[in-house]
C-alpha cells in the first residue's frame, strides 16, 4: 500500500464546495458523472447522472468573489435518467462526461424527492422561482439566479447505516434570471431608441426591399451574434459582467424573437470564440478577464 498525498490536487471533490453566502448561477447542464475508483480498494462507485451548477461568489455589493466553484447533485442512475441531447430529441449516449441541456427519462419514471437535486429544486420553489420554469426542465433557466446559498443538513438510512450529509441550496433569492432578462430587454430598448427610429425612418424610405433576407431562416451566425451581444452590452449598469450572464441575457432576447434552440446555440457559442470575442470587444467597448466582461468607461 503506498504512501498517500495529501496535495489538494489529488483529491477529488466531495461533499459541497460552495461557500454559504451571496452567490449567482452562472452556468447548469445535466452530467453523467463518476468519482475514481477507491485508491485502497479500487472499488468504484455506479456512474450518475447529475445536475453540474456553476456558483460565481458574490460580495455584499454583488461583485464577482473568488473563482466559479461547480457544485455536482446527484438526480438519479444512468439506467432510470440521462442528459437529453443538443437536439432536445432523446437522451445522449450513456457514457461517462456526456452531458445535455436537461434531463431525459421514461414518462412513468419519477426522481426520488430526498435526492440532492430534488431538495435543491424544492427550496428553489420555496424562494419563489418560477413553478413553470422548474417542471419545463430546461437548466439554463436557473443561469442568472442570485442568492444566498445555506449548506443545509440532512439525515437518512443509507445501506442500513444512518448518515448525515450537506446540500448546498437557495436561503434566500434575491434576483430571479427571468427578471433579469426583463430589464436587460427594457434597458436595451430605452438605450438604443434613437438609433432605432433613426434605422427604421431609412428603411421606411429605401427601395432596396432586401432587409429581413425575405423570410428567411437562415442567420448570419457572426452578424446575430454581434449584433445582439452589442444590445446585451448596451444595457449592463455594471462593469464588470460574467459571460455566463452575458450569455442568458443573449438567449433571452433570440427567444424573444421566436427563435428555436438551434438557431440560438450557434449564436451563443461564439462567446466561446477568442478571435470573435476579441473584434467584438473592439467593436462593443469590453476586454475579456477570465469568465467576465470589463465594459469599457461611458
Amino acid at each position: 500500500m503506498p504512501r498517500v498525498s495529501y496535495h489538494p490536487d489529488d483529491s477529488y471533490r466531495g461533499g459541497y464546495d460552495v461557500p454559504e453566502g451571496l452567490a449567482e448561477i452562472t452556468g447548469a447542464k445535466a452530467l453523467i458523472h463518476q468519482f475514481p475508483p477507491n485508491k485502497e480498494t479500487g472499488e468504484q462507485q455506479d456512474a450518475m447522472t447529475k445536475a453540474a451548477i456553476e456558483f460565481q461568489p458574490l460580495d455584499k455589493d454583488g461583485h464577482p468573489d473568488g473563482d466559479v466553484v461547480e457544485q455536482l447533485y446527484k438526480f438519479g442512475k444512468t439506467s432510470q435518467v440521462l442528459p437529453e441531447n443538443e437536439d432536445g430529441d432523446g437522451p445522449v449516449e450513456n457514457e461517462t462526461g456526456a452531458e445535455g441541456p436537461a434531463f431525459w427519462a421514461d414518462e412513468d419514471w419519477k426522481p426520488n424527492n430526498k435526492t440532492q437535486w430534488m431538495v435543491f429544486s424544492e427550496r428553489l420553489i420555496k424562494c419563489g422561482f418560477n413553478e413553470g420554469r422548474v417542471r419545463g426542465g430546461d437548466l439554463s433557466e436557473l443561469v442568472g439566479t442570485v442568492g444566498e446559498i445555506k449548506h443545509e443538513q440532512m439525515t437518512g438510512n443509507i445501506g442500513g447505516m444512518d448518515t448525515k450529509w450537506s446540500v448546498s441550496v437557495f436561503k434566500t433569492i434575491s434576483q430571479f434570471p427571468y427578471d433579469s432578462k426583463k430589464s436587460a430587454k427594457s434597458k436595451t430598448k430605452a438605450k438604443s431608441s434613437a438609433t432605432t427610429t433613426a434605422d427604421t425612418d431609412a428603411d421606411k424610405d429605401s427601395d432596396s426591399g432586401d432587409a429581413g433576407g425575405g423570410g428567411s431562416d437562415a442567420v448570419d451566425v457572426d452578424e446575430k451574434a454581434t449584433e445582439v451581444l452589442m444590445q446585451v452590452i448596451r444595457a449592463q449598469d455594471k462593469k464588470t459582467v460574467s459571460i455566463a450572464a452575458v450569455r442568458r441575457d443573449m438567449m433571452g432576447v433570440l427567444m424573444d424573437e421566436k427563435m428555436k434552440m438551434p438557431q440560438i446555440k450557434p449564436i451563443t457559442k461564439k462567446l466561446d470564440d477568442e478571435a470573435f470575442m476579441a473584434e467584438a470587444g473592439e467593436l462593443c467597448g469590453f476586454e475579456v478577464k477570465g469568465k467576465n466582461l470589463v465594459l469599457a468607461e461611458d
